[in-house]
């Protein structure tokens, strides 16, 4: 059967999308039955070369393949009677004729028909549809849905071919055949996009599939009662799960997302509620809730990604500065400027007055979304805990955290310092070119790399620990509320047309303050994106390399440490943050002087201090000064530490 379905991919249908081989191997395998064994066996030794197979053998298959497709086509429950009559109107007709209908009938089956094809089937075969499906005739077969990635929290430059190919080496490498099990191999490549493992270069990528998620699939299924469901395990939930997105949404060039269907699968197998699958209309319902609750953002996708605002991947390092840790960072500088403008505050407003039966919103989008909301706060960091992480990461004032920590209060001066330091490199390096002066000005690229690897530094020491699993449940956090606000009866109920109109218009009739969308809005976008082109140039903040930072346009041959493309994104992204925040010249210039070099630790200390080492060897008035600027008062056991006592 293996040859069998290479040659008809390859000659009767080559653009097959991967998510229908395993249906065109069950119409095969039904095909196959009528044929007798000696002609079965001639036919597989014809299939050992496809291209050699010779036009009679490729018509063979082609009428036994076809004449299937067209019995589908009818949806008749009198299969036999049907099949016959299919079969004597096939034979009045021409070979030219006859060949065009049988591929009709084959590309209406998998979804890739057209009009023409649409216009044959109904001429010849139209009659054949019993009377209750007539007003479903050109749906009267199944039509088989096309998985596909969902964008969101996927990074830039994600291939999905790529992905899959990788998906299934990784399953093949196991033994196991990802054809075969294709709805098992979805759910798997869904199952790894929710949980933000999208780089399949990665060193771990094939022991995420093999150690992980192929134990997690193989544990038994269980019910409600948390028994196990007649001997089934977890794999068998992905074929029903699929099947009933099938039933939900198959019609003509129909499409899901993997994650759709990793996602309501984990749903029946985590809850658990394993007996739906043996209930066809419990496992339907079960799946179209779970679907509701994905469009609504209730699908927890782990990815430092921030999602699109008003419309990088990480890449090499050293043991002093760690891409994910700055990318982490950057997630809350954008979630702190989300937090400020009043994101997460207007969807909770509206979840108040929703669960008052005040906002006109039905058992809806809206509705569903509020309420799957309301009962997923416990899946949510609250406000105080989002302000607890701000101010120890970013050294934002207005959380609360543990005396046994310092919170980064040099943050705000150190990212300053780069993108002054940005700035005025880039307002250099172009009157030099208007003048015509030599490069060696006030501030080198240089400069720009010691500012670089100071935030760099920074950003890995308090990137540590629970500063990755806050980023990915932020990151979450604005994804959910801006899928909220992006609904269309959230926004009638306001009176509005965007999401940020929502927040202006709750703001001010429930808050009484005008929010700066632009302002902060454009500092969480830029800011993220600066920190994530920190991340992602981790390697070039580190020693001499002996090549320059930036490109010299001089030397267009020379290799440089960043790229142009590089370049020109930090200073666009600096640029747009400077403006919005009206940051005047001579503040840059300022900020771009040259500054000492202060030690920085490379892992935070044990002790609680902010010093190198053991935690002693940092300035005591500096982080005394940091203290009180944080209003807190050290504590005798504290002074003890700093004093090395």
């Amino acid at each position: 059967m293996e040859r069998i379905h290479r040659l008809v991919v390859q000659r009767l249908i080559p653009d097959l999308p991967r998510n229908l081989f395993e249906p065109l191997r069950e119409l095969i395998a039904r095909s196959l039955n009528e044929l007798g064994q000696a002609e079965l066996t001639a036919l597989n030794r014809l299939t050992d070369e496809p291209k050699k197979v010779s036009s009679e053998t490729l018509a063979r298959i082609r009428d036994l393949l076809g004449t299937q497709a067209l019995l589908a086509y009818t949806g008749s429950q009198d299969s036999g009677l049907t099949l016959a009559l299919i079969r004597e109107r096939i034979a009045l007709l021409d070979s030219r004729h006859r060949r065009n209908l049988l591929e009709a009938g084959l590309r209406y089956l998998f979804g890739t028909s057209g009009a023409v094809d649409a216009g044959l089937l109904s001429t010849h075969l139209g009659d054949l549809i019993p009377q209750s499906l007539e007003v479903n005739k050109d749906m009267a077969v199944v039509q088989l849905i096309q998985y596909v990635v969902d964008p969101t929290g996927v990074p830039k430059g994600f291939v999905q071919k790529d992905f899959e190919d990788a998906v299934a080496a990784a399953i093949k490498s196991m033994g196991v055949d990802p054809i075969a099990q294709q709805a098992l191999t979805d759910g798997i490549i869904g199952m790894l996009l929710l949980d933000g493992n999208n780089d399949p270069t990665s060193p771990t990528f094939a022991t995420q599939i093999s150690n992980r998620l192929w134990t997690y699939v193989q544990n038994p299924l269980l019910d409600s009662g948390s028994s196990p469901v007649d001997g089934l395990r977890a794999k068998d939930v992905f074929p029903q799960v699929d099947q009933a997105i099938q039933d939900l949404r198959g019609g003509a060039n129909a499409k899901a997302f993997y994650q759709e269907l990793a996602f309501a699968a984990r749903d029946i197998i985590d809850t658990p509620r394993g007996e739906v699958v043996n209930n066809t209309i419990k496992r339907d319902s079960a799946v179209s809730a779970s679907l509701q609750n994905y469009g609504s953002g209730g699908a927890a996708q782990g990815s430092f990604d921030l999602p699109a605002l008003t419309g990088p991947s990480t890449g090499g390092g050293t043991d002093e500065i760690i891409p994910d840790h700055i990318r982490a960072v950057g997630m809350h500088y954008a979630a702190l400027q989300l937090e400020i403008v009043g994101l997460f505050k207007v969807v909770d407003r509206n979840v108040e007055i929703f669960m008052n039966g005040q906002l006109p919103v039905a058992n809806d989008m809206g509705g569903n979304a509020l309420n799957a909301y309301y009962w997923d706060t416990i899946n949510r960091m609250s406000e105080s805990a989002r302000w607890m992480q701000y101010t120890r990461v970013l050294g934002a004032k207005g959380g609360e955290i543990s005396k046994e920590v310092q919170p980064n209060s040099s943050f705000d001066d150190m990212f300053m310092r780069l993108l002054a330091a940005l700035s005025e490199y880039d307002r250099q390096q172009r009157v030099a070119d208007l003048v015509g002066k030599p490069r060696g000005l006030a501030l080198t690229a240089e400069g720009v790399r010691k500012v670089g690897r100071d935030t760099a530094s920074n950003a890995t020491l308090y990137g540590y620990g629970y500063s990755q699993f806050s980023a990915k449940r932020l990151q979450h956090h604005i994804q959910t509320a801006l899928n909220i606000l992006k609904l269309t009866d959230i926004q009638q109920a306001w009176g509005v047309q965007s999401a940020w109109q929502v927040v202006e218009r709750v703001s001010a009739q429930e808050f009484h303050s005008t929010p700066n969308v632009v302002k902060y809005r454009t500092m969480a976008e830029s800011g993220k994106a600066i920190l994530d082109l920190v991340a992602k140039n981790a390697g070039a903040w580190n020693a001499v390399t002996g090549n320059p930072l930036f490109p010299d346009p001089e030397n267009p041959d020379q290799q440089s440490d960043i790229t142009k493309a590089d370049q020109d994104s930090f200073i666009r992204n600096t640029e747009y943050w400077l403006a919005v925040n009206g940051i005047k010249d001579a503040q840059v210039a300022q900020g771009a002087e040259a500054s000492d070099t202060t030690a920085t630790p490379s892992i935070p200390s044990m002790d609680g201090s902010i010093g190198a080492g053991n935690g002693h060897s940092a300035d005591l008035s500096n982080q005394l000064q940091q203290m009180l600027n944080q209003g807190q008062t050290p504590t005798p056991e504290q002074l003890r530490k700093m004093v090395g006592i």
